[in-house]
Formats: C-alpha cells, structure tokens, sequence
C-alpha cells in the first residue's frame, strides 16, 4: 500500500483550509470595504455585493475600477463605502467571479448565502458628524425563498466575464469548458 507522502497530505490540507478561509472572508458583512452594483439587470439595481480591494486590486481592470471609484467619491457629497459600477456583467456572473478570485473554484451555481449582498435600507435616513447623507444598509436581502433566486451563471457568460476583467486563469477553465460542452453536443 502506497501513502501519500506527508508534504503533499499538508497541501492538501493547507488548500482546503485556505480556501474554507477565503470563502468565509468572502461573506463577511464586517471586513468587506467595497460595494459592487449592477446597471445591466434591472432586477438588481440598488443591491450591492461586497469584497475586499486588496484583493480585487490584484486584477489591473478591477484596479482601474477602484481608483476611478475612489475619484468619483473625492468629489462626492456623500459618503460612505467605495462603490463599483458594474454595466457589462451580471450580479450572477460577478457573484461566480469573485468565488473563483477568492477561492479558484468554478460555482455556478449561486448561493446568495455565501457573499455578503445588500440592498440599501430606504426607510433610514441618517447623516454622517459633517451633514452629508450617508447610507444604511439592510445585509443579504436575497435568501433561498427570495423571488430574485440566482440563476445558474452559463459559461458563455462566465467567459464574458473572464474575458472583461481579464481573470486569464478562469477564461482559459471557461474555454476548457465550452470546448467540452460543444464536444458533447
């Protein structure tokens, strides 16, 4: 009987729990600093999904994107968190994205449970010490039950994604993929 050797056993272990880690972080409404939202699904418009940009900043188009951001709210009169627009991607596509950014794994199948999602709480006003609006958020208003269930991403539109923010390590699984499924067809 053959075993593996320790050192491969560790990295294994090691992986698992890197990526149980980086999928907790993902969902935690506490650490996460940016909001990102959606203009090209109107069932989306006003919710918010959230990440972290130092980890985003290690993509150069999401880089792009958070110092545009981080100009756009110098010369803001509101404050509160960094906010990405999105217009050329789904909140489903982006939701597979950054599970794959956080943990290089494919899920496309999107449980809103697993991210830290928001929808602004339009009942609270409040301001913040220097009288400028400041947002309130209500934290994952997309459960199991809710109306706007995640749709399955397709790998057409996951590649899309890959091919916008220029994630090379997911385009080429997407192409994988799609070579397979039009094999299979």
């Amino acid at each position: 009987m053959t075993s593996k050797p320790n050192s491969t056993v560790s990295k294994d272990v090691a992986g698992l729990h890197v990526r149980d880690n980086m999928r907790t972080i993902l969902g935690d409404i506490y650490s996460v600093d940016t909001r990102i939202t959606f203009t090209q699904d109107k069932s989306y418009i006003g919710i918010g999904l959230w990440a972290h940009r130092a980890i985003l900043s290690k993509y150069p188009i999401l880089e792009y994107l958070i110092k545009q951001a981080k100009k756009n709210q110098a010369t803001s009169t509101e404050v509160g968190p960094l906010t990405i627009s999105i217009d050329d991607a789904s909140l489903v596509s982006f939701c597979t994205v950054l599970m794959f950014i956080y943990t290089r794994e494919i899920m496309r199948n999107v449980d809103p449970n697993q991210f830290a999602i928001s929808k602004p709480h339009t009942s609270l006003v409040t301001h913040d010490t220097t009288g400028r609006l400041k947002d309130i958020f209500r934290w994952h208003p997309l459960d199991l039950d809710s109306p706007w269930n995640l749709k399955e991403v397709t790998w057409e539109e996951l590649h899309d994604a890959a091919i916008t923010y220029r994630i090379d390590d997911l385009r080429e699984l997407c192409e994988a993929a799609l070579k397979t499924s039009a094999k299979e067809d």
